[in-house]
């Protein structure tokens, strides 16, 4: 388990913040300050607070979030939805909400890190249960900020000083971050299931529960999800033997990781961004694909001149190994960098 730095560095940084007397009134947000050219309390402004129960709110989530995510080695969602968060509150406070004169909070920023830390735990494996009451958890905050958006009060702030109201659109911007910081750190393995070789199924499916990655096998024929397996799902495409290969080309988005040995469909998915392994182990880049499919078309026409050529190889332990050291590699790469 990782020592939450961040989340160590945030808690010192707001206690400093804390401790400096004058910090709130000289730190606020400040609509006429920020004009003159004080851009900085765009941010500033949500290291402060009005009250101690709310500094208490905010922080206790923002702060607790922060060290759960970080220890569950999430560390470079954290950093993102911080950065995306104070991005769109600043934008909430200063550009969408043009009569507001001051303000401060760090309520965006502790709804970015609730909507992610729900969804990182609504695709996690094991029961129902802990999936479903972050799903709960999810509707609830937008439950929150729907009634603050009515009645123009904070839930859990408590009293606010005349003068001094509740923003509901920095905790829906603040939670939209986090939504984004999820997909964007969210990859999903696709695999062309029709020939791809049972080791390499196992493999993928071990993997996937290990990381809580999305799999989806690709077939023409009809094929069954290993049993409570969260992470896989199952696609059962109708037509002739490229149809399979269309569907993955259609769907699998950049950053998403495929598996196929089917030379045509890398060179369309590399073409889109898509990283591509075989299943002996050969990651297909812009620097060898083009290559091998010409070498693939060469040796197409050479069987369609009748010239008798030899098929594939058997798949044996040592393909089985380079793939699943390739497939570790890749899956470090591509979750370390995100979309």
């Amino acid at each position: 388990m990782r020592f939450p730095w961040v989340s160590a560095g945030l808690a010192v940084l707001f206690l400093v913040v804390a401790l400096v007397p004058g910090s709130a009134a000289a730190w606020q947000y400040d609509r006429g300050r920020v004009m003159d050219g004080e851009v900085w309390l765009l941010l500033s402004g949500q290291l402060v607070h009005w009250t101690v129960r709310m500094a208490v709110a905010d922080l206790g989530v923002l702060l607790g979030l922060a060290a759960a995510l970080e220890m569950q080695g999430e560390r470079r969602g954290l950093l993102l939805a911080l950065g995306l968060g104070a991005a769109l509150t600043a934008l909430a406070v200063h550009a969408l909400s043009p009569d507001l004169l001051v303000y401060r909070g760090s309520s965006g920023l502790a709804s970015g890190l609730f909507v992610l830390a729900a969804l990182t735990v609504a695709r996690s494996p094991g029961r129902r249960g802990p999936r479903a009451l972050a799903w709960l958890a999810v509707a609830l905050f937008l439950a929150k900020a729907g009634w603050e958006s009515l009645t123009g009060q904070a839930l859990f702030a408590g009293p606010l000083a005349p003068g001094v109201r509740v923003v509901p659109l920095v905790h829906l911007l603040g939670g939209l971050a986090g939504g984004a910081i999820f997909w964007r750190m969210s990859v999903k393995l696709w695999i062309d299931a029709d020939a791809a070789p049972r080791d390499v199924k196992e493999i993928v499916f071990r993997a996937a529960r290990r990381l809580r990655l999305e799999t989806v096998l690709v077939a023409n024929q009809r094929l069954a999800a290993p049993l409570d397996h969260p992470f896989v799902t199952t696609v059962q495409v109708k037509g002739g033997p490229d149809v399979a290969d269309h569907h993955i080309a259609e769907n699998a988005e950049p950053g998403d990781i495929a598996v196929t040995a089917d030379i045509p469909l890398a060179a369309r998915l590399v073409e889109k961004r898509v990283t591509v392994i075989d299943p002996r182990g050969t990651e297909y880049t812009e620097d060898n694909v083009g290559e091998r499919l010409a070498v693939r078309d060469f040796m197409d026409g050479l069987r369609g001149a009748g010239v008798e050529t030899f098929g594939p190889r058997p798949y044996v332990a040592k393909d089985r190994q380079a793939f699943a050291a390739t497939l570790d590699r890749v899956l470090t790469r591509v979750l370390r960098e995100g979309r």
